[in-house]
């Protein structure tokens, strides 16, 4: 998988880089936007995408029947929108890549 790499995560979470994050190669032009009160680690994609990435067993997942990735539009967070829903992460890596989710304004 081109521009990906492991590395420690640096959002405000504890502990989630181990259970949910080991196993991937993150794209290096994600942004880590993990915020501890979430129910996982998430990544801002450069095209306007939030990423959530849930355990690898699904028996330490919130919802032990649920999908293990979230996508949704970056600008959607808070509202519970969830555009797709994956259990592959190739499946998340071409979404994203052939997609665009909400335009991220910068001030």
């Amino acid at each position: 998988m081109e521009n990906t790499k492991k590395k420690e995560y640096e959002g405000d979470y504890e502990g989630w880089e181990k259970e949910c994050l080991a196993d991937l190669d993150i794209p290096k032009l994600w942004e880590d936007v993990s915020w501890s009160n979430d129910i996982a680690p998430s990544f801002r994609t450069q095209n306007g995408f939030q990423v959530f990435i849930m355990e690898k067993d699904k028996n330490k997942r919130e919802f032990h029947n649920d999908v293990r990735f979230f996508v949704q539009h970056y600008n959607y967070y808070g509202y519970d929108f969830v555009c797709r829903r994956f259990d592959d992460f190739k499946e998340v890596i071409n979404y994203v890549n052939q997609n665009t989710g909400a335009y991220i304004f910068k001030y």
